[in-house]
């Protein structure tokens, strides 16, 4: 379980920073629009962000709970 906390939290930091470089590069952006890479970049990160916090309640939430059958 620690682990797997540790793991989705620098899941969490790490897409935390791509989203934020990407957001500051999308605002140096002066003529024209932003690149592709860019807006992809910025997609990734928050749906990275979305990955790891729901990872993060996976570990205390249950959507299945397990079943014990004594046969």
């Amino acid at each position: 379980m620690l682990a797997s906390l540790i793991t989705r939290a620098l899941q969490l930091i790490f897409a935390i920073v791509v989203l934020a470089l990407s957001v500051r590069a999308a605002k140096w952006q002066v003529y024209g629009s932003v690149p592709a890479t860019t807006a992809f970049a910025a997609f990734t990160g928050g749906f990275a962000v979305l990955v790891s916090l729901v990872g993060i309640a996976s570990i205390w939430i249950s959507a299945i709970p397990a079943h014990h059958v004594d046969g």
